[in-house]
């Protein structure tokens, strides 16, 4: 079976290979990333069943197709397949951390039956109709399109957070901009506070994030540290220009240090890219 002509780029693939692609880049955002980078060695194929030598040069060169042939393929199958199983367990862990994420996203196909009964009566204003839930879709498609690596990240500070409130009996948080993205990611995580004290707390530290990050958009996630089935508390904030003398003490007194953005590998180990000074 040839590859059809065509003006755009199409990708034939079997099942089998599709399912590949996506259980090894572990993301909607990586795979994207993956088949813009496939269309470039389109020619190079003449049928499906041959995705191996081609996700392993992709894996094994970080990420980039360029110098990719097809003579390559029994060297880089093996490769990979060593490069597999070396790294099984790294991949457990990848798949457990990026979860963190992944079950946000899950939560948000269920509205909270009650939210009147626990939102701050200041913030009753902001509860979004039963037969909208715009703000719901917006909010997981911004966490889906997360790369694994950003995902696994957060799942990694947010396990440490958890476990650190939860014993101490307080409260933590931080804010997650990825490279070059145009919106903050607010974590939240509160011990001995009421649902309705978290979300009030929650609607303090998303403006104050996105002032200090100078971006107009972003979510925010409270997370009750004492009672994992409480569920998740979302805020989606858009366009916002305008920010009060509370939103700025705020965002200086948590997330000061924006000088510095954790990139992060396929398994979620960050180093740090130092932003210059405008």
């Amino acid at each position: 079976m040839r590859v059809p002509e065509s003006d755009i780029p199409l990708h034939v693939l079997s099942v089998n290979d599709f399912l590949n692609v996506i259980k090894w880049l572990g993301s909607i955002a990586d795979v994207y990333k993956y088949f813009s980078k496939r269309a470039s060695v389109l020619s190079a194929l003449n049928g499906i069943n041959q995705e191996q030598p081609i996700l392993a040069h992709y894996t094994l060169r970080s990420n980039t197709l360029e110098g990719f042939s097809m003579n390559d393929q029994e060297e880089l199958c093996m490769m990979h397949n060593l490069y597999l199983i070396e790294n099984l367990e790294n991949f457990e862990e990848r798949d457990k951390y990026a979860n963190y994420v992944n079950s946000i996203v899950q939560a948000l196909h269920e509205r909270h039956p009650s939210i009147e009964s626990y939102m701050p009566p200041e913030l009753m204003h902001r509860i979004e109709p039963l037969d909208k839930r715009q703000s719901y879709r917006e909010m997981g498609a911004m966490l889906n399109a997360l790369p694994i690596s950003i995902k696994v990240h957060i799942g990694r500070s947010l396990e440490k957070m958890i476990k650190e409130v939860s014993i101490a009996g307080k409260a933590g948080c931080f804010a997650i901009k990825p490279l070059a993205g145009k919106s903050v990611f607010v974590f939240g995580c509160f011990s001995k506070l009421s649902r309705t004290e978290r979300v009030r707390q929650l609607h303090a530290m998303v403006p104050a994030a996105l002032y200090q990050h100078k971006v107009k958009n972003g979510v925010g996630v409270a997370i009750d540290a004492d009672n994992s089935r409480t569920g998740f508390d979302l805020m989606l904030v858009r366009d916002q220009a305008a920010f009060t003398d509370a939103d700025k003490r705020i965002g200086a007194y948590l997330f000061a240090n924006t000088e510095e953005t954790l990139i992060a590998d396929s398994f979620g180990q960050a180093k740090v890219h130092q932003v210059p000074k405008s």
